[in-house]
Parts: structure tokens; C-alpha cells; sequence
């Protein structure tokens, strides 16, 4: 190559490689990133021709492991009760730059103070229930990518006895597995306070009626920092109502229903309920301690008893004692505020029945008789409405005799009394018992075997909500004819021949047919045979003399007075060929 002259232009360029990787706010790169690198160079010679590119080898370099991890919050303080615990939500974030496994450790505390860590199974963050149980205790973090947090929560457990106003603080320390020689802390102070406990009483349904069940549900809380010690709740029965026997229970936590519940006995035995015992007519809670922040309930069912008239107040509270002190005298009682009922006007319809069902013949009045008792604690009117499927019209009556036939011995039809456009039963006192009838009319012209569903609605007039009814189901039984005629001898035949007609009537249907004639013309061509006409086989004379078969006019007529169900008949005459 001949030696460049002159001034040589050198033109050096570097490009940079790098392999990509996602945005960290933690310790940096991942691990295990791989970071690549090499240069260009481009240059002309001394005329200025642009020359090949040379590029340089390619370098490497592998992003390692460095451990990171933060522990938040750094400091936390709560109040807390003696004989209690607190909780504290601890965040562990992993800082550094790979996935990491963490040790959890907590400070030592003063005697018969306890620290425990426990997980954070779903991760939001909350002591969820069933998260303190032995099996939910954790020592170590494990296998937590670079970037992630995890929740966990330290339990202190303060002892009976502790000093209102001492306090421990208690370190939770989590240590990288990867380089234990990285960790972070956060340090939780407690302080030992008082109680304050406070208690609501509500009752489901609050306007029941008399027999129905009553649910009290007596809320107590510990709104304070510190135990309630020997803590009992009394609750004496009112009157008007009555304890509904072994229906106490209790649920420790906030929330609950009397379903999920603990059922107590009422005896004095193991568990804390007792009625009757502790004081005759009085439900007794030993509920013993009460920590601070927590929720209780307690349920009793009552029964309200019958004859207390609407509107009636049935008031009751309950009461708590307790201590502030260990086996301390008690404070004095706090009142709950009032769980109190007003027995409404809740009418109650009870039918005797509410299905009935009859068969009849078209234009037959079919008779239905049912009772209706008010059973409510009131007055009431109660309306009547009725629907037909088949269009079918009824009359409702009130049986005064209960003998079950309308309109003798003082029956009299129902008529609307309060002019809301329904016939009704005018005021029935409380626990009186009407007699219902109603006539119903089956429409001339409906079909065998047609059915008819009448739907009679019986609706309180005090809560027209309330309602009864009774389905009357009428199965129509009629008459279906049907006539057959036959000759013999059948085919062509010369004159002089003596032909036998016969007809056969029938009824297939379910119902008597009445009144029936049939007129059978003698055809043109032949001449009727004198004295030919049986009827099921026995001979009727051709005049007019009662035994309902003769000849009239060139036609042959026979009656019949019914036809049952199922029931055929036949007559026969002669012709012959002119």
C-alpha cells in the first residue's frame, strides 16, 4: 500500500450496544442482565474516498446479584390494653436486584411481653380473620423477585398486669439471604392505656306481631386502649315477650349473624350464658375480659306473646359492669341504648282450604265452601277478587249457619262494605272465623272435559300485601253424541227388496244428555214397512201413543229422555225397494 501524503482525514465513530431490560427503582439492572459492546470505524484516504468500515470486537459483561430490602413503616406506635394485643402491618420490600429470600426476626421484650410474626396470605395489607392462627407464623420471606413487597404483621401480646402508661418497643428485622450482611429494620412501640366499653342493643323485626321471633342483638366494643376486666352483661326479659329457651349466642369479633353464631346453653355450666339462674327472668354473659378494640355480640331471641294489641312498646336494655383493674370493684353499669318493639297491626289470613275442586254439567251451579279466620292482633276487611280461566261466573257468600248451602238462614252475598271496588267481608274481629261460599256458574255451551281454574284472592285490607287464595278447579262434564247408520243388505239391490236401516246413538262424553229426537225421512224410492220400528231390540207401535217411537209425516222419529255417560241406544225399521 503506498504511504499516504498530505493530511490524512481520520473519521472515528462508536456505537454503543446495549441488550434492554425494564425500568427498576431499586438496586439497578437485574441480575443476570447481559450488557454488550463493540465500536465502528470509518475513514477516506488522502483524496477523500470513503473506505471500507472496520468494526471492533464484541465485549460482554454479566450484571450480578447485589441484595437490597427496606422495611416500612421504620417506626410505628399504638396504644394497647393490658391482658391484649396490637398489631402492626409491616411492608418488606426486596431493593436489590434479583429474587431474594428474607429472615424475619423480632427484638427481645420485656418479660411476659410477646412478639409474633405472622403472614399476609392474600397480601392486602390486613389482618384478615383466620391470619392469627399458629399455622399463618412466619420466620422467612421466601423466593421474593427483585422490585416486590410483601406484608406481614407483628403481633405484640401485652400481659395481664402491665403498667397503664409503660410501653416496649419491638424490632423486626429482615435479613437478606443472599448477603446477610444486608438488612433493614422497623422499630413498633406499644403503650399500655385504658378501657372504654359501650354497648348497643337493637331488635329484628322491630314492629313484629304477636307469636312472631324477636332478635336481640346487644353490640358491646371496647373503644378504649386498655381491658375491661370481668366483664358481665345482664339482660332482663320485659314482659309482653318471652325467652325463646336455649336461643342465646354470641359471636367474639366484629360482624356475625345469630346463624354463625355460638349456641349457649342456659344452664350454669362451662360456657358463660345462663337464664334463669344468676336472676330468675334474666339472661346472665359472663363475658369475662374484654380487649381492647374488641367487638362482641350477643343474640336472644324472644317470642312475642300472643293478645298484646297493636301498637303496643315493648322496651328493654341491657347492662354491663366491669373493672379497670384486675379483681378490681366494679365501675358502674353501662346501659345499652334500647332494643325496643312495637307490635304492629300485622294481619294474618288462614284458609281451611285452598284447593278444592268439583265436576258439572253446563249451566250447573257448583257450590265451594271454605273458612277464613283472622288470625291476626286487629280488625280487618278482607277483599275478594276472583279470576276464571274459562270465564266462568261465581257469587261469594257468607255461610252464617256454615251448613254450606247459599242463601238460606241468614246467608247473605258479600258486597263491597268500604267502597275500594271489591266485595269484601266487612270487619272480622281478631281470631274470628268466617264461612265462605262461593257459587260458581259453569257456562251452558263449555266442552267435555274442559276444565276451569278460579283463583279466589283474599286480601287484608289493613296490608293488602297479605293475601290467601284458593284455587276451585271445575272439570265440565257434557254430553258428546255421536249417530251411526247402517242398511242391510248393503250394495245393489232390485226392487221389492226389503231394506233394515239402523242407527246407533251414542254419548262418548262425560255428562247425561237430555231430550234427545232423532228424525230419520223415509227415502224417496221405497216404501215404509208398517210396524217395523224397534227400539233396542223391542217393537214400537207407528202411532202416536206414548211409547216414543212412531211414524209422522213420512218420517220415522225416535225420543229418548236422557242419555248417561258412556251410554249408546239403537233403533231399526224397514223399507222396501218401490
Amino acid at each position: 500500500m503506498k504511504a499516504l501524503r498530505g493530511r490524512t482525514w481520520w473519521f472515528l465513530g462508536l456505537l454503543l450496544a446495549l441488550v434492554p431490560f425494564g425500568t427498576s427503582w431499586a438496586a439497578g439492572t437485574p441480575a443476570g442482565t447481559v450488557i454488550s459492546n463493540f465500536a465502528t470505524l470509518s475513514y477516506r484516504d488522502v483524496n477523500g474516498n470513503a473506505l471500507p468500515n472496520i468494526t471492533s470486537n464484541t465485549v460482554t459483561t454479566v450484571v450480578a446479584q447485589v441484595a437490597g430490602v427496606d422495611v416500612s413503616p421504620a417506626t410505628s406506635s399504638q396504644s394497647v390494653a393490658e391482658n391484649s394485643w396490637v398489631s402492626y402491618t409491616a411492608t418488606v420490600t426486596n431493593m436489590g436486584n434479583g429474587t431474594d429470600s428474607f429472615t424475619l426476626t423480632t427484638s427481645a421484650l420485656s418479660s411476659g411481653w410477646t412478639a409474633v410474626i405472622y403472614g399476609d396470605p392474600n397480601n392486602n395489607g390486613v389482618l384478615d380473620a383466620g391470619e392469627m392462627v399458629p399455622g399463618n407464623v412466619v420466620s422467612t420471606i421466601a423466593s421474593l423477585p427483585a422490585d416486590s413487597a410483601k406484608h406481614v404483621f407483628v403481633v405484640v401480646n401485652v400481659p395481664l398486669g402491665a403498667l397503664d402508661g409503660s410501653s416496649q418497643a419491638v424490632t423486626l428485622t429482615a435479613t437478606s439471604q443472599f448477603n446477610t450482611g444486608v438488612s433493614d429494620a422497623g422499630v413498633y412501640t406499644s403503650t399500655v392505656s385504658t378501657a372504654v366499653l359501650s354497648m348497643t342493643k337493637s331488635a329484628t323485626p322491630a314492629d313484629p306481631k304477636p307469636g312472631d321471633i324477636v332478635t336481640y342483638a346487644i353490640v358491646g366494643n371496647n373503644t378504649g386502649t386498655s381491658t375491661a376486666y370481668g366483664v358481665v352483661v345482664k339482660d332482663i326479659i320485659p314482659s309482653g315477650v318471652t325467652y325463646v329457651p336455649g336461643s342465646t349466642r354470641i359471636v367474639i369479633g366484629p360482624g356475625g349473624t345469630y346463624d354463625t353464631a355460638t349456641p349457649m346453653t342456659d344452664a350454669a355450666d362451662a360456657d358463660p350464658v345462663d337464664y334463669g339462674v344468676t336472676a330468675a327472668g334474666q339472661v346472665t354473659v359472663n363475658w369475662g375480659n374484654s380487649p381492647a378494640g374488641q367487638t362482641g355480640t350477643i343474640f336472644i331471641r324472644v317470642q312475642v306473646n300472643a293478645g298484646i294489641a297493636a301498637g303496643t312498646v315493648v322496651s328493654n336494655q341491657a347492662s354491663a359492669t366491669y373493672s379497670s383493674t384486675p379483681g378490681g370493684d366494679p365501675l358502674p353499669a353501662v346501659n345499652s341504648t334500647p332494643g325496643d318493639i312495637t307490635v304492629a297491626a300485622k294481619p294474618i289470613i288462614t284458609l281451611s282450604n285452598t284447593s278444592l275442586a268439583l265436576t258439572g254439567q253446563p249451566g250447573d251451579s257448583l257450590t265451594y265452601a271454605f273458612s277464613l279466620t283472622n288470625s291476626g292482633n286487629s280488625n280487618d276487611v278482607f277483599d275478594f277478587t276472583t279470576s276464571s280461566t274459562q270465564g266462568f261466573t261465581n257469587q261469594i257468600w257468607l255461610d252464617a249457619n256454615n251448613d254450606g248451602i247459599a242463601g238460606n238462614d241468614g246467608d247473605v252475598p258479600l258486597t263491597d262494605t268500604d267502597s275500594d271496588g271489591k266485595v269484601d267481608t266487612g270487619s272480622i274481629p281478631a281470631g274470628t272465623v268466617a264461612h265462605i261460599i262461593v257459587a260458581l256458574v259453569v257456562t251452558p255451551g263449555t266442552a267435555d272435559m274442559d276444565v276451569d281454574a278460579t283463583t279466589v284472592t283474599v286480601a287484608s285490607s289493613v296490608d293488602p300485601t297479605v293475601t290467601g287464595t284458593v284455587t276451585l278447579t271445575s272439570t265440565v262434564h257434557a254430553p258428546v253424541l255421536s249417530i251411526v247408520k247402517s242398511v242391510s243388505p248393503t250394495g245393489s239391490q232390485p226392487p221389492g227388496t226389503v231394506l233394515t236401516y239402523t242407527v246407533v246413538v251414542s254419548n262418548n262424553g262425560h255428562g247425561t244428555a237430555t231430550q234427545l229426537q232423532i228424525v230419520d225421512l223415509i227415502p224417496t224410492n221405497t216404501t215404509y214397512q208398517a210396524g217395523t220400528i224397534k227400539v233396542n231390540g223391542t217393537a214400537r207401535t207407528d202411532a202416536v201413543d206414548g211409547d216414543n217411537a212412531e211414524l209422522q209425516g213420512g218420517s220415522v222419529v225416535v225420543r229418548f229422555a236422557t242419555m248417561g255417560a258412556g251410554s249408546s241406544n239403537t233403533f231399526t225399521f224397514d223399507v222396501k225397494i218401490d
